[in-house]
């Protein structure tokens, strides 16, 4: 600050904000305009002679409230370096000059504005903060800048030599590393097996007939190489890696039989959107919301499932109300397709794992039905004591539950039969299962122990052409990130 003033009382007091604004405002009118040192245009707001008194007023008033503004952020940025309180004379060194009620009565300042400056209001916003009414001869100043020397302390004098527990090699010592242990032999070294790269694990069919099952692509591998940290277009290279033809499809279908117990269907799912959460990601998606945390940690660690889920059995033999619904359905599926079988008069065939040919999501129905059809089977436990699905079904309409709270069928009395709807989870899980296993129809089967009802859905083009395209997306932009960031 360049400024120079000086403000005088004629007794201690605080020196009030609103006073230092009605100073202010004492030159916001063309005739009590402030008197400048020179003429410097860049202050010289009336320089226009056409502009009228309405104007000029209007243009005054906003620099001097421009003014105050500086001031208080000279003020704050610690430009007041120092300033002399003298009681006796009531004057604040700086040239500012205060009546008997403590306004200011006259101010001056040594830069190119005189009166009403930015430097003026500095200085008397911080006699505002720092001069109180029992405030005697005093002297404030600021800190020094210059560096003072307070000693050093014992950090400083005897620093901590660099240590970590856990020495990090690069990869040339890695490289060297390995290279020695592969010149040994297997009698001489017996941990060279670990150093050598894995060898591509197929399955191996029982049938001969039957192709044998191809590597599925490990999405985690995938992203930890080095080329895919390399490359700009991650998502695009990424969908390079998975891309599986239809023939590799069926090949790990085949392999996969047995599902959750089969140890290649749980690594297959892994960090691939599955059927069974396809809804959920289609419902942010299309509300422009984020996928949950939750929903992001079940897909990326689908393949550390258990491949048995604890039951909880009460006395008699009789489920616990608090029971796993998974549970519930998992002990009762053989029985549903028998009932479903008996139906129908149809033949069920156990399957695996369909993965899309992008790669990126698959799906498991929970058997084949002939050359074209796909069986779902759900076992709703909170109808477990129903003695027929229509009374529990009826009472979702009549109540007008939320479509997001109703059951995934309804029934039509006129036309006496089950339909689904199309707005529920399940209805996207089963188009997923047709659309990855190149079937066109699906046999959704509800079972409850006293009734059981089957709703035929087909395959619908318009679902592929308007969600696939969410999904791929979602993958992109929402997942794929996380999973990078997880595996650096």
């Amino acid at each position: 600050m360049t400024g120079k003033a000086t403000v005088m009382t004629s007794r201690k007091s605080v020196i009030k904000y609103f006073k230092i604004n009605e100073y202010f405002r004492k030159f916001e009118s063309v005739s009590n305009e402030p008197p400048t040192n020179n003429n410097n245009p860049e202050i010289d707001l009336e320089n226009d002679p056409e502009t009228n008194d309405e104007e000029r007023t209007k243009r005054r008033k906003n620099d001097l409230h421009k003014q105050c503004r500086r001031g208080e952020k000279a003020f704050e940025a610690g430009h007041v370096k120092n300033f002399v309180f003298d009681p006796s004379l009531s004057v604040i060194k700086g040239n500012a000059f205060l009546n008997e009620d403590f306004s200011i009565k006259d101010a001056n300042c040594d830069c190119v504005r005189g009166t009403a400056c930015h430097h003026i209001a500095a200085l008397l916003i911080c006699a505002h903060y720092n001069i109180s009414v029992t405030d005697i001869e005093c002297t404030w100043k600021a800190k020094p800048s210059a560096d003072r020397n307070d000693g050093v302390s014992f950090n400083e004098l005897f620093p901590h030599k660099p240590f970590s527990a856990m020495n990090e090699p690069s990869e040339s010592e890695v490289k060297r590393i390995c290279d020695n242990i592969e010149t040994c032999k297997r009698g001489c070294a017996g941990i060279a097996w670990i150093m050598q790269s894995e060898p591509d694990v197929r399955c191996e069919n029982e049938n001969e007939d039957e192709p044998s099952c191809p590597l599925i692509p490990n999405i985690l591998q995938i992203v930890s190489c080095s080329e895919f940290l390399a490359v700009t277009d991650k998502f695009d290279y990424l969908l390079t890696k998975t891309h599986l033809q239809p023939s590799n499809i069926v090949a790990i279908a085949h392999a996969t039989v047995g599902q959750i117990s089969n140890p290649l269907w749980c690594e297959g799912r892994q960090c691939r959107f599955s059927g069974s959460v396809l809804g959920s990601i289609i419902h942010a998606v299309s509300k422009n919301r984020k996928l949950a945390p939750s929903l992001i940690r079940t897909v990326s660690t689908q393949a550390m499932l258990r491949p048995e889920v604890l039951k909880t059995v009460g006395k008699k033999g009789k489920y616990s109300e608090k029971i796993n619904p998974r549970q519930w359905g998992q002990d009762h599926e053989a029985e549903a397709k028998l009932k479903f079988t008996e139906k129908t008069n149809l033949g069920v065939q156990e399957t695996g794992l369909w993965i899309h040919e992008s790669g990126i999501w698959c799906a498991s129905p929970d058997a084949l039905v002939g050359d074209n059809a796909v069986l779902e089977i759900k076992c709703p436990f909170q109808f477990r004591a129903a003695k027929s699905l229509k009374v529990c079904l009826d009472q979702d309409i009549f109540l007008k539950t939320a479509p997001s709270k109703r059951y995934a069928i309804y029934y039509d009395k006129d036309l006496d039969e089950y339909f689904m709807w199309k707005e529920h989870e399940y209805y996207h899980q089963v188009q997923s299962e047709m659309w990855c296993s190149f079937r066109e129809l699906c046999y959704f089967v509800v079972w409850i122990p006293e009734d059981v009802a089957v709703v035929e859905v087909e395959r619908d083009d318009v679902w592929y052409e308007e969600n696939v395209p969410k999904l791929i997306t979602a993958y992109k932009e929402q997942f794929l990130p996380v999973l990078i960031k997880i595996n650096k």
